[in-house]
């Protein structure tokens, strides 16, 4: 099975690098890697431009956003499975995709796999350990149970729609709560993805954090307030 990974990238030469060395080190063979530059000025073009990989392929031209970038990216690929690591991101483990491709082939039913996570410093310090729960619906009421670099989907999950393009920063809490109501996920008991702590993440800023609570109410007005308590007795179980 081919897999498609797609990289949104605007302006973040600084951890480029490792974000294409993490899949050019796969030991799963049929992989491409696809990334969509917004037209950065920083050296990214002359990094992806130097890079000798036969997984990579890339563009750099304005675009619309992040959102954008990656459907554009959706657009261009053709794997049979997808995975999403932004510019900063990366896989833990050289084993990652090879181990995601064989939990999708042991079972024709499960749509969207996905592992533990480390969030990494800026020198690739391990900061904390992302632990993910095995799915279960109901928890999905009030938390998130896993992070973006540690999912991959099945093609056909995402050809009803990938990403709203009118999200500029909680594009993926959306995404999940189309996917999670209607697909089989299953969680791998590995670490694969990498989620970097560095102070231009999105996730720090203030719009972020209003966008997140906007989308929130209008899609989940219910995981702001009884359910976290059922969330709390679940993680209870979990940690018995």
């Amino acid at each position: 099975m081919l897999v498609s990974i797609l990289t949104p990238s605007l302006n973040q030469r600084t951890w480029l690098a490792d974000n294409l060395a993490s899949v050019a080190a796969q030991t799963y063979p049929v992989i491409e890697h696809i990334v969509v530059d917004g037209g950065s000025t920083d050296g990214s073009v002359e990094l992806l431009a130097g890079t000798e990989s036969r997984s990579l392929v890339w563009e750099s031209a304005p675009d619309r956003g992040q959102s954008h970038a990656l459907n554009k990216a959706f657009s261009k690929s053709s794997g049979h499975i997808i995975g999403w690591i932004n510019a900063d991101d990366g896989y833990v483990d050289r084993r990652a995709v090879q181990r995601v491709v064989q939990c999708f082939a042991s079972d024709p039913e499960i749509d969207v796999v996905y592992g533990h996570s480390l969030m990494v410093g800026p020198a690739n310090e391990v900061l904390q350990v992302l632990w993910a729960p095995p799915f279960i619906p109901r928890l999905t009421e009030c938390v998130t149970p896993f992070y973006q670099p540690a999912l991959f989907f099945r093609r056909p999950v995402l050809e009803t729609g990938f990403v709203d393009e009118s999200l500029h920063y909680v594009m993926d809490f959306d995404l999940w709560r189309r996917l999670w109501a209607r697909y089989r996920f299953q969680r791998i008991p590995f670490f694969v993805g990498i989620e970097r702590h560095q102070p231009g993440r999105k996730v720090y800023s203030e719009p972020y954090r209003g966008s997140e609570l906007t989308i929130l109410t209008r899609i989940c007005p219910s995981a702001i307030s009884p359910p976290i308590v059922s969330c709390g007795r679940a993680m209870r179980r979990w940690s018995g």
